[in-house]
């Protein structure tokens, strides 16, 4: 039986949609104006309007703000399509780079997990570092809760991985080694009632909607929370529950509640959400490598590499690097 593959089907490309409409797009993107787009995609200024009309025409979704006479930015639903047609666009090398390769790519894989809220600073160090360090290997990054993470380790299934400190290890065989410290902070919808204010009172968030993450996806969350927060009486009152940190905060500019999130993802910081220091401070929360002990020569020159691009975050505090107080 001849096998069949899907998407010759496709009702986009029966509309005539391809490969050169995301291109365009992508390139009014990088290049923040139609006019500029031109060079980068090497065509007129015409194609590139013509094509992101007929995707907004299609899709019935506005995707660029236009901004002065030429200049272009991006519009919510403009972002999410610009991630998934970068993805398909660096897809689309990756097949055809491996074909010319003769297939599959036979690299030797270093595969990395990682937590995603906690990394947000972390992990956009660490690959390009690792990919530059070692052309060798292929750098493959999963993401994975802390369990997976160590499981995963003791099975061989991943190098190492970029999360926080486990809070229970009893594997002789698994280690981890400390990377930054961030502060836990607390994420309020602009119109909160203590949104004004200078911190939150940890005492209030009693009062409060937690948003959390998905106890099946990030079982150590609450643990870590109940932990940090045990010393000052406080219990916390758990409402909805996400997937990622990024719908957390949309969560709370739909003011369906509050989130407790270490101080890096204030990098996803959407708008009308407001991050305040908590009163008195929790404990900082520890981000490192776990890696299998003991590391073999590779694993070394791997850990050796992490530790040392990530040396500028251990230079005073997440804010202060980034003028936030």
């Amino acid at each position: 039986m001849r096998p069949t593959f899907k998407g010759v089907t496709s009702r986009w490309l029966a509309e005539g949609f391809n490969l050169r409409h995301l291109r365009y797009f992508l390139a009014a993107v990088n290049a923040g104006s139609m006019n500029a787009a031109k060079a980068e995609a090497h065509v007129q200024q015409g194609e590139v309007s013509r094509a992101i009309r007929a995707l907004e025409k299609a899709l019935n979704v506005q995707l660029l703000n236009r901004v002065g006479s030429d200049g272009v930015t991006l519009t919510k639903a403009g972002q999410r399509f610009a991630r998934e047609a970068e993805w398909v666009l660096v897809n689309f090398d990756k097949i055809l780079t491996r074909t010319r390769r003769g297939g599959d790519d036979c690299r030797p894989k270093i595969n990395i997990g990682y937590a995603q809220s906690p990394t947000t600073e972390v992990l956009p160090l660490v690959v390009p570092a690792l990919v530059a360090a070692f052309p060798e290997h292929q750098v493959v990054p999963f993401k994975r809760s802390v369990g997976e993470c160590i499981d995963q380790i003791g099975k061989r299934e991943l190098s190492c991985a970029l999360t926080v400190k486990p809070l229970d290890n009893s594997r002789s065989t698994i280690r981890f080694t400390p990377l930054v410290n961030y502060d836990l902070q607390c994420a309020v919808h602009a119109k909160h009632d203590f949104a004004a204010k200078p911190h939150m009172p940890v005492k209030q968030l009693e009062a409060e909607s937690l948003l959390a993450f998905k106890a099946t996806d990030s079982p150590q969350y609450m643990k870590d929370l109940e932990r940090l927060f045990a010393p000052h009486g406080v219990r916390l009152n758990v409402g909805a529950e996400f997937e990622d940190p990024e719908d957390i905060l949309r969560g709370v500019v739909a003011k369906y509640g509050v989130a407790l999130l270490l101080e890096s993802a204030r990098d996803l910081t959407p708008p009308k959400v407001i991050w305040l220091p908590l009163h008195p401070a929790v404990r900082a929360m520890e981000v490192g490598v776990i890696y299998r002990h003991p590391p073999n020569a590779l694993m070394r020159e791997v850990l050796a590499t992490i530790e040392k691009v990530t040396e500028p975050l251990r230079v005073g505090t997440f804010a202060s690097r980034n003028g936030l107080r």
